[in-house]
């Protein structure tokens, strides 16, 4: 089995069948996450050169300069669909304090 790269990120197109996507959107604070899963890399950096979506991020980068992404591999037979967003939340945070360094 295919071993994915997971990526939260901004994503505005439905991704191809082999992969997935989900959307969580707080408009009124301006928060959007969206959460990926791809059969790897190339895939994903396909989907983004491709249009519509470069089209759509080079109007949207103004509002996107504070924009966090995380990458991460996850063997897909261990992607449980009812826990996602619980898991990558958790990955995140950890990815970040790692970003981040000892604490001093």
């Amino acid at each position: 089995m295919a071993t994915p790269t997971c990526c939260a990120s901004a994503s505005t197109d439905p991704p191809a069948s082999d992969n997935g996507v989900s959307l969580r959107a707080y408009p009124v604070s301006g928060v959007f996450w969206t959460l990926s899963a791809w059969t790897g890399e190339a895939p994903l950096r396909e989907f983004a050169r491709t249009d519509p979506h470069r089209t759509i991020m080079k109007r949207v980068r103004p509002w996107t300069k504070s924009a966090t992404f995380r990458y991460w591999d996850a063997p897909a037979d261990k992607l449980d669909p009812a826990g996602l967003w619980t898991s990558a939340q958790l990955l995140i945070t950890e990815l970040a304090g790692a970003d981040a360094g000892p604490a001093q």
